[in-house]
């Protein structure tokens, strides 16, 4: 079992998109009462779209691709970015994002 597991699971926990069950504790009896749970009640599936409707919300693929190109351009390292506006904040890839991101839902 690896380190994180177990941080994920009481998160999707948390969230209400998962039963978590200790690894070493858990029995077939159990893993099988937890699964139908998860599937049998709606609150569950009701979350699971929650979370699918937020991750659909992110930023894709092309908007990394932006990113690592102002990077390797010099954009913020310079001064000002590729499309002329001035930088703010630190000019670091954390911080293009943010405003990036900022702009977007503009």
């Amino acid at each position: 079992m690896g380190a994180d597991q177990p941080l994920n699971a009481a998160r999707c926990q948390a969230l209400g998109v998962a039963r978590a069950l200790d690894a070493v504790t858990a029995t077939p009896t159990l893993v099988r009462e937890a699964a139908s749970l998860v599937l049998r009640d709606p609150t569950y599936r009701r979350s699971a779209e929650r979370i699918r409707d937020e991750i659909a919300q992110l930023p894709g693929p092309e908007h990394v691709t932006l990113l690592l190109e102002r990077l390797t351009a010099g954009g913020c390292a310079r001064g000002t970015n590729p499309d002329g506006g001035v930088c703010v904040g630190n000019g670091s890839t954390a911080e293009m994002g943010r405003l990036d991101s900022a702009r977007m839902s503009q």
